[in-house]
Order: C-alpha cells, then sequence, then structure tokens
C-alpha cells in the first residue's frame, strides 16, 4: 500500500504523477451523507512547478458515489467526474498571486494528505440537494402520487373567522 501523505515539494520536482484508488467508507465527513459505501473512487494527479516556483496539480478524481434522493428518499447514483487544477499554498505562508483558472489549496507542502484533498474536492462537487434524474420512474411515480392525492387547505376556514368591516 503507497503512503496516502506524499511530500509536494519532492512530486513537483521529480514531476510525478500519482494515481489512487479510495473506498468512499474511508472518508468521515462524507459518512452521514452517504447510502452505501460500495464502490471506489480514483484519484490522478500530476504535479509540477510553474515559473514561479509554484507547485501545481492537475489531474482529475473519477467513480461513482450512492447518496440519498431528497425527492424520493432512495438510493441514487452520482457519477463523479471531477477535473482538479489547484495550485498549493502553504498553511503559514503566503500562495503567491492567484492563478487563473486554478484554486488555491491550503496545505503542508511536505505532508500533503491525499485522502483528505480527495475528500475535500468531493464535498465542494456534491449537489445542494441530490434527486434522480426527472425522468426517473420511482420519482415519477411519487410526484403522481403527491398530485394524485387529496389536496389540503389547513388555513381555508380562517377566511370565515375573520369578519369583514
Amino acid at each position: 500500500m503507497l503512503p496516502d501523505v506524499l511530500n509536494a515539494l519532492l512530486a513537483a520536482d521529480k514531476k510525478q504523477t500519482v494515481s489512487r484508488l479510495y473506498a468512499p467508507a474511508s472518508f468521515t465527513r462524507l459518512e452521514g451523507l452517504l447510502q452505501s459505501t460500495a464502490g471506489e473512487l480514483s484519484l490522478n494527479l500530476d504535479f509540477r512547478r510553474d515559473r514561479n516556483n509554484r507547485i501545481l496539480l492537475s489531474g482529475d478524481i473519477c467513480g461513482k458515489i450512492t447518496v440519498r434522493c431528497q425527492r424520493c428518499l432512495e438510493p441514487v447514483s452520482l457519477q463523479l467526474d471531477l477535473p482538479l487544477e489547484l495550485v498549493l499554498a502553504e498553511r503559514k505562508g503566503n500562495g503567491g498571486e492567484p492563478i487563473a483558472g486554478r484554486e488555491a489549496y491550503s496545505c503542508d507542502p511536505l505532508k500533503l494528505e491525499l485522502g483528505a484533498l480527495v475528500e475535500e474536492e468531493i464535498l465542494l462537487a456534491l449537489p445542494l440537494v441530490a434527486m434522480h434524474e426527472e425522468d426517473n420512474e420511482d420519482c415519477r411515480k411519487l410526484i403522481d402520487q403527491s398530485v394524485a392525492g387529496d389536496v389540503q387547505q389547513p388555513f381555508a376556514d380562517l377566511k370565515n373567522l375573520t369578519g369583514r368591516g
């Protein structure tokens, strides 16, 4: 098993490419959001330096995670194809000038935790409200049932209680 903590300075100097596989169950911050911990997520990352000696990361995170549909409360599988274009910024120091098209990722470049990077990027990419597609049969049945049911108007009698004039 390869270590999950990497010296990003050394990796950038060597123009290293790193690939890792992660189980969704390994991410503690995702734990409450996942409907299932089955599956695998892959990380592919290229390290290099730019002309200003900043550490640049390019790559992607791919895989599937299963969360709960907020419409029908059944599992929904989300395909993740997340491109990564990052510049490392030291926690204690200044990351330098921002680079167009790249987000700054604050970390200790001597101890870059790849799993933490993957988990954070997944959390940022999750939809605010996870739902099946509009044409999903299970969700469609639920919507049709709720529309066909009796419409309740709990405050309809209030207009009779208020007297005009």
